[in-house]
């Protein structure tokens, strides 16, 4: 095996393991009631992949406020597997943060190679493996990894990833051939797909520009004779068109949607409220903020509250403006260094300008934004690295492993925050010192806990935010919000029961078995959950949540009930060959019958199964 193909072959096994091993700990992580709720385990929709749900996907424009039929494909495909148990989620967002932290080394190489200039590959592979590394251990990505809901932005991420390598190897071949029509087909199927899976790769195209402009003006390094001849701008014009155009019609379905969002989500923020200069504003601050800010990432929240407002007279938003608009003009003179520099800058604002929140007030600028600007300045940094003289490469390779060691123990800690709802409220808390938003968290940190049955809990929860936030009309609010709000299982039940009557057995039976780890006491869901298990062909299991039901029940299990889901399950013993079983369920069925005649029916029944089971016991006579 030649040293360079070993070189890499080591780099993405190290970086596998090392992005999956920081992250293991998800696998034990449960939901959170931040998105989870309406996403997953309250979504009336969904479910395994089927017509129902494939309709649902790609035709509705009510419940949620983007079109995002291939983001919500992604989440049934893992409930096919894992249900409303999270670890299926977790799972493959680790899948996912892995696939694109390899798919990260991949591009950083083939952009090294094409326009680095540097000869010696085995560093090439460094460099990139540092690069990627730098993007999947910071602590930036614990949110899209340990949050269930961040599963929307790992397959847009492989998307974009696939869409970009495409686009290299259209550069590869001239205008007009057939080899580069089929990769430019290519390109915009993965960017269309990144689109439909979540709308955040809208500034996509701007990277298929910077990479247009890094060829117009350099080529190729090492530009061999039958290297492609540099094609017209118009050409280059028309092919951004044939890429662009599907993704501005989902872009322009989403806005449509988000304008006309029902009263479940607030509508985008007026002119009037929130003016066009504060807009801007708020764009420059968070330009900078992920800039700056990702180089030294402490204290972190998944809700940062710096922007709830906006006065772009402030020191902080003219420093912002002032930093972005000099940035840029600095970099336009075209000298050598600053036109790459240029490039990496202007890639980097055009992944962020859907992430800007131009449609929203109050805004958060989240971690989870950064997630495809933070793989352009990593790449950019593996850039810078691969310049460096040989001399001084041992000393960048034990600084950068200083820099990745830290970023991984920060990464850790922030992982912590998404390990179920009371961390998680307790970050949103700790990182804001903005009254109405801590009353809002203690709000909801409450309801929650109300909603899984401890209204204790959330009683010291609403003292606690007392005294933080002080008495006022939110706690009085808050107060009758948890006295009113309904009990997760019950929702559950009610859910299991809607998805019964619409024959989606598997999805009803996933809610009854999620009513029941939240309530035991439940009698009407666990007896629901023993007729499907039973239908299911699972009488012993039917058998065991039945007496659990009877025995835990506060308000009692009807004696006809009780007859009729044993006498199911005693058939269903019969029908899997277990006469034995039958017969004794079907005695204990016959002490709550409601009638003589289904008495005397069962009896009959009972009949056919001792004549089995006594069948069964029979000695085989032998020749």
């Amino acid at each position: 095996m030649p040293a360079t193909r070993c070189t890499t072959l080591w780099c993405v096994l190290l970086l596998a393991v090392v992005a999956s091993w920081n992250v293991r700990a998800v696998v034990g992580f449960d939901f959170v009631a931040m998105d989870d709720d309406i996403n997953v385990y309250f979504n009336p929709h969904l479910g395994p992949p089927g017509a129902a749900t494939l309709k649902w996907m790609f035709t509705d424009a009510v419940y949620m406020r983007r079109y995002i039929p291939l983001g919500w494909l992604n989440f049934s495909i893992v409930y096919q597997f894992s249900g409303l148990t999270p670890v299926g989620y977790h799972v493959a967002n680790i899948l996912f943060h892995v696939a694109n932290t390899l798919l990260l080394f991949v591009v950083t190489r083939r952009l090294l190679r094409r326009w680095s200039g540097v000869s010696d590959e085995t560093w090439g592979n460094v460099c990139a493996t540092i690069g990627a590394a730098l993007w999947a251990l910071h602590p930036y990505r614990a949110e899209t990894v340990g949050w269930v809901s961040g599963l929307l932005y790992g397959p847009a991420g492989s998307c974009a990833l696939l869409a970009v390598l495409a686009y290299l190897n259209v550069l590869d071949h001239p205008a007009g051939s057939p080899t580069r029509g089929r990769w430019l087909i290519a390109t915009g199927a993965a960017y269309l797909g990144s689109m439909l899976v979540y709308p955040i790769t809208l500034g996509l195209i701007g990277i298929f520009v910077m990479l247009d402009a890094a060829e117009w003006q350099h080529g190729p390094a090492g530009k061999s004779a039958g290297a492609a001849r540099p094609i017209s701008f118009g050409r280059l014009a028309l092919e951004k068109m044939l890429l662009v155009l599907p993704g501005i019609a989902v872009l322009g379905v989403t806005i449509a949607m988000r304008i006309g969002a029902d009263s479940f989500w607030a509508k985008p923020a007026s002119l009037r409220d929130f003016s066009l200069l504060q807009r801007t504003a708020q764009a420059c601050y968070a330009w900078a903020d992920y800039l700056v800010a990702r180089w030294w990432p402490v204290r972190l929240t998944p809700a940062p509250t710096r922007l709830l407002e906006v006065h772009p007279g402030d020191f902080v938003f003219l420093a912002s403006a002032f930093f972005v608009i000099g940035t840029t003009v600095a970099l336009a003179w075209r000298r050598a260094w600053r036109w790459a520099a240029l490039l990496w800058w202007l890639a980097f604002v055009a992944l962020l300008i859907p992430m800007l929140g131009f449609m929203e007030h109050p805004y958060f600028a989240c971690d989870r934004y950064d997630y495809l600007a933070g793989m352009v300045l990593s790449a950019a940094v593996a850039f810078v690295l691969v310049h460096v003289q040989s001399r001084w490469r041992g000393l960048i390779c034990g600084l950068a492993l200083i820099a990745l060691v830290g970023f991984a123990w920060l990464q850790q800690r922030q992982l912590r925050a998404w390990e179920n709802m009371d961390a998680l409220e307790r970050c949103l808390i700790d990182g804001s010192d903005s009254r109405a938003f801590l009353s809002m968290q203690f709000s909801n940190w409450a309801k929650h806990h109300a909603a899984y049955g401890a209204p204790d809990r959330a009683a010291a929860i609403l003292a606690e935010g007392e005294r933080r936030c002080g008495p006022g009309p939110w706690l009085d609010e808050a107060r009758a919000a948890v006295a009113n709000t309904s009990l997760g299982s019950a929702l559950h039940t009610r859910m299991a029961m809607d998805f019964s009557r619409a024959g989606r057995s598997v999805e009803a039976r996933e809610h009854f078995r999620r009513a029941l780890l939240l309530d035991s006491g439940l009698g009407a869901a666990g007896i629901n959950y023993a007729v499907f298990q039973a239908f299911a062909g699972e009488p012993l299991d039917a058998l065991h949540w039945y007496y659990q039901a009877v025995a835990g029940s506060r308000d009692g299990v009807p004696s006809a009930t009780r007859f009729r889901v044993l006498g199911l399950i005693a058939e269903k013993f019969f029908d899997a060959g277990q006469s034995v079983l039958a017969c004794r369920a079907a005695e204990t069925a016959l002490h709550d019958a409601p009638s003589a005649s289904e008495a005397e029916k069962l009896q009959r029944r009972l009949e056919d199964y001792r004549r089995a089971a006594d069948g069964a016991s029979k000695p085989v006579a032998r020749d």
